[in-house]
């Protein structure tokens, strides 16, 4: 399951996982997030809550490759991330660095509102 929306008043993209994602969502999701990339303007922000997600299988990792670097073209500026998992929190660091920016993990999404709006 995922959420994703875009808030204009802080040109930052909000992503909610939960689960494990399988391909066929992956496919979902990747026009989703596209589709609040195509609406952010040039240096927004990112924050993606994976404190109720499971660590994505490497077929879906391979299919967001290209999500990844269409978000990094639109010159994203920082990210924040919220995890419960040690596991996610690796493999979404390495991920992160993939789209560019700085980035920072938090545990709620008051803490990543925090750090973003520092940016």
């Amino acid at each position: 399951m995922y959420e994703v929306k875009y808030r204009e008043d802080k040109n930052r993209i909000y992503v909610k996982l939960e689960g494990l994602m399988t391909l066929e969502e992956a496919k979902e999701y990747d026009i989703a997030v596209r589709g609040c990339v195509d609406q952010a303007t040039l240096g927004y922000t990112f924050c993606i809550d994976m404190s109720k997600a499971q660590p994505a299988p490497p077929e879906v990792n391979d299919y967001l490759a290209s999500l990844r670097s269409y978000m990094a073209a639109k010159q994203l500026n920082g990210s924040s991330m919220i995890v419960s998992s040690v596991l996610t929190k690796l493999q979404l660091s390495r991920l992160i660095k993939e789209i560019g920016g700085i980035f920072n993990v938090s545990q709620t999404y008051e803490e990543a509102d925090k750090y973003l709006d520092t940016i």
